[in-house]
């Protein structure tokens, strides 16, 4: 009886190590965070001698396969974007449920025309001609930059898309104007790149400020998280395969070929430097949400927006969005001044 007990826990041990280790990609196949999954897990299956299998996982910029991922049994990941942040501050999650293991890598977003439309940063700036951006959906990592086109020239119009390769295919047949993509895996000789959300010129491509006239940056970054529930041991060696992934030769040449920058580090350090990102992210909130904010609910002396009397020229759910925003803000991550009734600045 003793050897049947031990034959079956050797066979238990050695059905669970032959179960693979699932990644949640939330965006579609084919986009830059699919390729680099594809990329890490074929990496990974030669380093560590165990399966890997890509689960792409589509829809609403990226929450429906983040709660795939947080449902999913330990020892699994997800690899996703920096609209992780936006969905952590509009409180679709919350930071604690997360088990982050390593940021692979960062980039700039590149904003692409059609050639055969002759599109120019010049011709952008018209404001009296309709155009549009495609993105990846509201509250993507493609909807920030797009947003802040809209912003500075409300005659654009962002149409999302469940998937980048279906608004390239869409860029490519005229039926939108322009998109954002990270990294070039869906540049096609066709396309003209016109600018980048990076600080500074990238290649001989200018930035959104000189394009554009916007002075907002911003990047996205390769994100990954551990399944709930992960063991400790899991969690610090994908960390030491990850920092293993981005020194590889291979990998180095995709990255610098798509203008990325290698950022994986030390398990110690990847949660302070979420945290200090997520900082980041919050003040970039739309300079119009604060005045919006701030002239219907901070000067009234009241943020309570329920007790406030509803009139037909105020937007109810865009205030009730933006005070969640920050109220977030105010309790977790900043301090964010705000006139009382008398017009003095508090805290």
């Amino acid at each position: 009886m003793k050897k049947i007990v031990t034959i079956l826990i050797l066979c238990m041990s050695q059905i669970a190590n032959a179960q693979p280790i699932k990644i949640t990609v939330p965006f579609a196949v084919g986009g830059a965070f699919d390729v680099v999954s594809r990329m890490y897990a074929k990496f990974a299956e030669k380093e560590i001698n165990k399966d890997f299998m890509i689960e792409n996982v589509v829809g609403a910029g990226g929450i429906i396969g983040t709660k795939h991922h947080l449902k999913s049994s330990p020892n699994n990941l997800m690899i996703t974007s920096s609209s992780f942040y936006s969905h952590i501050i509009r409180e679709d999650f919350k930071l604690n449920e997360f088990m982050p293991v390593s940021i692979i890598a960062e980039a700039p977003l590149f904003l692409l025309v059609n050639k055969s439309k002759n599109l120019t940063c010049e011709k952008l700036r018209v404001p009296n001609i309709k155009y549009s951006i495609g993105s990846n959906g509201k509250d993507s990592i493609t909807s920030v930059p797009a947003n802040f086109v809209i912003e500075k020239y409300p005659n654009v119009l962002e149409i999302p898309y469940k998937g980048m390769s279906q608004a390239a295919m869409d860029l490519l047949g005229n039926h939108i104007d322009a998109m954002f993509i990270s990294g070039f895996g869906l540049y096609r000789p066709e396309f003209d790149i016109l600018a980048t959300t990076a600080k500074k010129p990238f290649d001989k491509i200018m930035t959104l400020k000189d394009c554009l006239g916007i002075e907002k940056t911003v990047q996205t970054q390769w994100l990954v998280f551990a399944s709930p529930g992960s063991s400790e041991d899991f969690i610090r060696q994908i960390n030491l395969l990850t920092i293993k992934f981005v020194n590889d030769k291979e990998t180095r040449m995709y990255f610098k070929d798509n203008g990325m920058l290698s950022t994986a580090g030390p398990l110690s350090t990847v949660s302070r430097e979420l945290t200090n990102e997520l900082e980041d992210w919050t003040n970039r909130l739309s300079e119009d949400d604060l005045k919006y904010y701030l002239e219907t609910v901070c000067n009234r002396g009241n943020i309570d927006i329920s007790s406030l009397p509803i009139s037909e020229s105020m937007d109810i759910d865009r205030l009730n969005a933006i005070y969640k925003r920050f109220t977030y803000i105010k309790q977790n991550i900043i301090k964010v001044p705000i006139k009382d009734s008398r017009g003095n600045i508090r805290y």
